[in-house]
């Protein structure tokens, strides 16, 4: 099965030049977008933790 897609990818890369600029552009944007979730993530839980620390004093 693995031989039969690497023969296809193969066979796509070879009818055109354009297919590798594409899986990078691809490849790129994944990245981004990893670390665009990563970054909303930190902000949220910082956010998180702010506003329990704000709690924590306005109980006292």
């Amino acid at each position: 099965m693995q031989g039969d897609i690497n023969d296809l990818n193969m066979l796509i890369k070879k009818e055109s030049r354009s297919t590798y600029y594409i899986h990078y552009f691809a490849q790129s944007q994944k990245r981004k977008f990893k670390r665009l979730l990563i970054w909303m993530t930190l902000k949220l839980v910082e956010a998180c933790i702010k506003n329990l620390i704000f709690l924590e004093l306005d109980n006292r």
